[in-house]
């Protein structure tokens, strides 16, 4: 099954911390609909570890390749349920269009981990 992949790259004060608390609070029944949500285990809501890495409690956006193995976890999850549709959300991505961070090989990254993409 050909899977789609949506980054919501809210702009922070946009209410996307609304949305993603939406988002998870539903994502089961969003799962029914062949939406998948999964942040992780200890993770909160957001999908910041997809970008970010803690150095001593403050986030560093540390750029799409360096959390390989976190996207690769995230996605095989993905590819293992019945869901058509990934949502991926953070605010944290669009610091990654506003200073044109985001790379060809960073889409290569997301779209290699998705089969039949």
């Amino acid at each position: 099954m050909k899977k789609q992949v949506y980054i919501h790259i809210g702009m922070p004060k946009t209410g996307s911390t609304s949305i993603q608390h939406y988002i998870y609070l539903n994502r089961e029944k969003m799962a029914r609909r062949g939406v998948f949500y999964d942040v992780g285990e200890r993770q909160k809501e957001s999908h910041a570890h997809l970008i970010s890495e803690s150095n001593n409690g403050f986030l560093e956006i540390a750029g799409l390749g360096c959390q390989e193995a976190a996207w690769k976890r995230l996605l095989k999850k993905a590819n293992h349920s019945n869901c058509e549709k990934i949502v991926v959300s953070s605010e944290l991505f669009s610091a990654y269009v506003n200073n044109y961070f985001i790379t060809e090989e960073s889409v290569q990254l997301i779209k290699g981990a998705v089969p039949d993409n």
